[in-house]
Parts: C-alpha cells; sequence; structure tokens
C-alpha cells in the first residue's frame, strides 16, 4: 500500500490510571508516526509511569515498552520527542504508578485532633502543613498511638480525605470519640495517594 497523505493531529488525551489503558489504536488501512509525548503532572505526588507501544499480534509488556517505571516528579511535565511507526491494528497503552508522597516527624507529630460534636464523633482533623491533598484523595497512617477515646487500631489506617485547607483535612474513623484532645504520638508516617492521575498526551500523523 503506497501511503500519500500525513495528516498532523493529536492523536490522544487521557487520564493514565494505575492499570494499563490503550488511548489510541492504528486505524484500518493506516499507518501512523508518532512524534511528541507530553505526561503532566500537577499533584504533590511522586510516582512512575509506562508507555507502550504494542504490536497488533502482541499483549502489552516489558517487551514492546519505550518508557518501563519511568519516575515522575510532582508538578513535572516529561516530554518525549522522536518518530515511532505504528501501523495498522497496533496500540498506544500506558499506566502509572499511585502518586504518593510520604510525611513523618515532626510534620505529623500529635496531628490528630478529636471532636466530640453530636453525630460526628467519628470524625478527627488532621493538621499537616502543606499536605497537598484535595477532597477524594486518599491516606494512610501507620504509628499513631490512640487519642481521644479512638484507638490506635481505628487511626491506623486507610481514609478518604475531605479537605478543610492547606494544612488540613479531616478523617472518618471506626471510632468514637470521647473528649476532644490534640495527640497521636510523634512516631506518625502519613503516605498521601493523590488524584487525579496524570494527563497524558500523543502527537503525530496519520498516513492513509
Amino acid at each position: 500500500m503506497a501511503f500519500q497523505t500525513v495528516t498532523p493531529i493529536r492523536l490522544a488525551q487521557a487520564s493514565m490510571t494505575t492499570n494499563y489503558l490503550a488511548i489510541y489504536t492504528c486505524p484500518t488501512d493506516a499507518r501512523t508516526y508518532m512524534k511528541d509525548i507530553m505526561v503532566c503532572n500537577g499533584t504533590e505526588g511522586a510516582g512512575t509511569i509506562n508507555i507502550n507501544i504494542v504490536p497488533d499480534t502482541q499483549a502489552v509488556g516489558t517487551n514492546n515498552a519505550i518508557y518501563f517505571n519511568y519516575p515522575l516528579a510532582a508538578h513535572t511535565t516529561f516530554q518525549w520527542k522522536g518518530t515511532q511507526i505504528l501501523n495498522e491494528g497496533d496500540t498506544v497503552q500506558v499506566k502509572t504508578s499511585l502518586l504518593e508522597k510520604t510525611f513523618t516527624t515532626t510534620a505529623t507529630d500529635n496531628c490528630f485532633t478529636t471532636n466530640t460534636s453530636s453525630g460526628t464523633e467519628s470524625n478527627v482533623q488532621v493538621t499537616i502543613a502543606n499536605h497537598g491533598a484535595v477532597t477524594g484523595d486518599g491516606v494512610g497512617f501507620t504509628g499513631a498511638v490512640a487519642v481521644g477515646g479512638i484507638t490506635a487500631p481505628q487511626l491506623n489506617t486507610s481514609f478518604t480525605i475531605t479537605r478543610v485547607d492547606d494544612n488540613n483535612f479531616t478523617i472518618t474513623t471506626a471510632g468514637t470519640a470521647t473528649s476532644v484532645v490534640t495527640g497521636g504520638g510523634t512516631g506518625i508516617t502519613a503516605i498521601f495517594s493523590y488524584a487525579p492521575l496524570p494527563t497524558i498526551t500523543i502527537s503525530g500523523g496519520e498516513a492513509t
């Protein structure tokens, strides 16, 4: 087949996930020239990205990766420029790790404050300066001790965040506070998982 016309286009744009996602498939009776890849991480968390060009007859794997577990720092944009050729049925498949950031002492010292307001006794306010999280992000704690009637096992688990401001957020525990106390100890580790995950854009041309 003779390819007569190459049309420059944005081939795909998508939010990456923690599972492989096919974001582009080379059309029937065409050939694709991939010229540019851009990945934007707008979160506080760091992670990795995988980008694969998967031939039509293959499954995604390390043998067709062009980037595998490539590190992506917080608030950075990764860009690749070059030429990759896709034939009919070939796919571009991508995934990312969870974007995470870890806080430890002294940032997490005695970061929990319980409350006894009726109907919200299970809610705990967490104070960690510049936590970078938004409502819906995840956080997991280890090393906390009991505070205000909330037990250590009820604190040392994973939660979904409700953001208050840059330095505070709330979590909903399985416990019931019996007093208003600030504490939790000085051995706390907090690991945040940020969303949304990175956005990837690929550009190039389709020859027909």
